[in-house]
């Protein structure tokens, strides 16, 4: 008796299972932003292309259009671009979150659209930001991947509909205004250029996001402010720095870091006016 009745007890488990589940839905793994973007495939597009993804990520870019998600640990194929402006006034950077959406090529950018969920998971999250030369960024693996180069020249301020050329001893890269537009003047040096790497009408570019993603030569940067260690050597300047909060103290003060980290890299601001949130960037 014991035996027939095992039969019937599973099949009663299974239809309990199968009523519970929704007409239309199943489960969606999650996929990494690595998986998505990984390719050997020359023309570089995505694995996942035509698919319907989960994934997670931090938000490192916000535009009219969409925004940025890139995996914790940064690195190459670590970021995409999520196209869903309805969605852009609902996250910051610096949040964690997941969506839902399909992956698609869009003239061989990749990007994630349709999205049918957005989740916040955590928000002030520091932001991965991977240090290249010039030359270095323009390529299909950082596409999609927050970006950082130091101490290049502005060798062409005008190639047309808003783009300008920086370059180092590496070779040269492409700046476009989509999120932030700066004038920048020829033989102009900067101390750091940031931004998410972009491609779009046959070409890889850096999308700087703010004013605090351009350093100009004359800027004071935190190493500045810290090396070489004892008293500062703007002790008693005013000075004007960026950086990253990673540590706010209600009316005590906060920590600020410079992106690329580092050694001499952060610095402790006493201001009992204000308390930033962790992840904001300031100045």
């Amino acid at each position: 008796m014991k035996a027939r009745g095992l039969p019937i007890f599973l099949f009663t488990l299974l239809l309990a299972v199968q009523l519970a589940t929704p007409v239309g839905t199943s489960a969606q793994s999650v996929v990494s932003i690595y998986d998505i973007q990984y390719t050997t495939d020359p023309s570089g597009d995505s694995p996942y292309d035509g698919q319907t993804v989960t994934t997670t990520g931090i938000v490192s870019y916000i535009d009219s259009n969409g925004y940025v998600i890139q995996d914790r640990q940064g690195g190459p194929w670590n970021g995409v671009y999520v196209y869903d402006s309805g969605n852009t006034g609902n996250v910051n950077l610096g949040d964690e979150v997941e969506v839902t959406g399909d992956v698609t090529e869009y003239y061989n950018f990749t990007e994630i659209e349709s999205v049918t969920s957005l989740q916040t998971k955590s928000t002030g999250n520091g932001i991965p930001t991977v240090e290249l030369t010039a030359s270095g960024a323009m390529t299909e693996a950082y596409e999609g991947v927050l970006v950082a180069t130091y101490a290049v020249t502005v060798t062409n301020p005008d190639l047309g509909y808003g783009e300008w050329e920086i370059s180092d001893a590496s070779g040269s890269a492409r700046v476009d205004d989509r999120a932030y537009a700066y004038s920048p003047t020829a033989d102009q040096n900067l101390t750091m250029l940031r931004g998410v790497v972009w491609y779009s009408h046959g070409d890889y570019k850096i999308e700087p996001r703010s004013a605090a993603d351009i350093v100009e030569a004359d800027e004071l940067t935190i190493y500045d402010v810290q090396y070489p260690g004892g008293e500062s050597p703007e002790l008693g300047n005013t000075v004007t720095v960026t950086g990253t909060v990673v540590g706010a103290y209600a009316g005590k003060g906060y920590v600020l870091e410079h992106p690329s980290g580092g050694p001499w890299s952060g610095v402790f601001v006493s201001d009992t006016s204000n308390t930033p949130s962790e992840g904001d960037e300031v100045t």
